[in-house]
């Protein structure tokens, strides 16, 4: 590769990393205001996250899209939660977050509007019209094909019925799965013995 090559490629990589960057300017007001109005740990970070997927979709920044007319924000967010092939739950967070971003900085959108955009994909796992749990073969099918560490949390998740989300309080090491007062010792195909510490 040519010296000329190599500076090409750098201008390119630092345009490309440039243009992934969170678009959040998080020394601005309207950041301020959306964050710092959040009073849960666990809130601030689904929100900051929804928020950023949004931004970095259409590569603009908050303060520039709070500057946008009131038709065209709607207009955005509304192609937005159209356009994503996600569940309900998850276009109901992303309006919840838009929502409260343009709340806290005085912009007023006729939200009953955009909620009538908020349908849920046919994902074809559903009965009367809500998703399904797995059945025993799809269960074994799934264990049939991890390993230890996804096997443990499928159990759990399975099992359970936590929401995915909310594995992030429990760490895995080796054979033990501990969380701030449960510690699952015993791991199994069939069950998962839980002792209370």
């Amino acid at each position: 590769m040519h010296k000329g090559d190599l500076i090409i490629a750098n201008k390119t990589r630092r345009r490309v990393v440039k243009s992934m960057q969170v678009l959040l300017e998080e020394r601005s007001k309207a950041y301020f205001n959306f964050i710092n109005s959040l009073h849960s740990e666990a809130t601030k970070e689904k929100y900051k996250f929804c928020l950023e997927k949004f931004l970095n979709h259409y590569r603009i920044d908050l303060l520039s899209f709070l500057k946008l007319p009131q038709q065209d924000m709607t207009n955005l967010i509304i192609k937005y939660l159209v356009d994503k092939k996600v569940s309900r739950q998850y276009k109901n967070l992303i309006t919840a977050t838009l929502k409260h971003a343009c709340e806290i900085n005085d912009i007023v959108l006729n939200w009953k509007k955009i909620k009538k955009f908020i349908n849920s994909e046919k994902t074809g796992n559903e009965i009367a019209g809500r998703d399904r749990g797995y059945t025993h073969q799809e269960i074994q099918q799934i264990l049939n094909f991890s390993d230890q560490r996804v096997r443990t949390a499928f159990l759990i998740l399975s099992s359970t019925g936590i929401r995915i989300g909310a594995t992030s309080i429990f760490s895995l090491s080796a054979n033990c799965l501990v969380s701030k007062n449960v510690s699952i010792t015993s791991l199994s195909a069939v069950c998962l013995s839980l002792a209370y510490t």
